[in-house]
């Protein structure tokens, strides 16, 4: 049920989005937070995973969901990327939900289809030819295809709240830098709250629509 919904609410996103500009987005963003994910039982979840294209297998394991993309043709439209930006309370309750949308996006990243068809895809390939020589290369393709951030283990919040209320900044470019300072820590795979600017710039300059689902 929360697939269902969680579809729904990512048609209907993506169709107001192509009313207002003739085109879908190639690159969506989503708050995911970890009270929100509970109440609604995964709304956001499921909209992630509509976005991808990609569906959870019924009847597969609890605890490790098998997922399969959904054909081209019965998705009737482009396959569209997704930063998942998460709270420290999502990283925390959901390591198993956090691992699985992982999962999702390094499998619509593999899938040899066209770039117009597959925004997943051309954004994993441009992001390995930019960071390129800048990290490890048995990480890059890692790194590349990771779109899950959040603060590092241990921490929660975007550190951001005080700042705003004491007004102890001059520009928006101070909270703009303090929130991608705390928020920029990729979790994906074996790393795991993995500070990476670069990519996390990268990732956000791409986003054309932001989305929360609130309770």
């Amino acid at each position: 049920e929360a697939c269902r919904r969680g579809r729904e609410i990512a048609e209907n996103t993506l169709a107001h989005y192509r009313d207002l500009h003739g085109d879908w987005p190639d690159s969506t963003a989503v708050i995911l937070w970890g009270f929100e994910t509970t109440k609604t039982r995964g709304e956001t979840v499921g909209q992630v995973l509509a976005y991808l294209g990609v569906r959870i297998i019924p009847g597969s394991n609890p605890y490790h969901k098998k997922l399969e993309p959904v054909p081209p043709a019965e998705l009737g439209r482009p396959r569209v990327d997704c930063l998942v930006q998460i709270c420290g309370f999502f990283r925390d309750m959901y390591p198993n939900v956090l691992e699985m949308i992982d999962r999702a996006f390094s499998l619509v990243s593999d899938l040899d289809e066209p770039p117009e068809e597959n925004a997943v895809r051309k954004h994993t390939l441009r992001l390995t030819e930019e960071l390129a020589g800048a990290v490890p290369e048995d990480r890059l393709r890692r790194i590349a295809a990771g779109r899950i951030y959040g603060p590092r283990a241990g921490e929660y919040g975007t550190r951001t709240t005080h700042l705003i209320e004491t007004g102890a900044w001059t520009s928006e470019e101070e909270i703009a830098d303090l929130f991608t300072s705390t928020m920029s820590h990729l979790y994906s795979g074996t790393i795991h709250g993995e500070r990476q600017p670069a990519a996390y710039r990268a990732r956000l300059g791409r986003v054309e629509l932001v989305s929360q689902v609130r309770d």
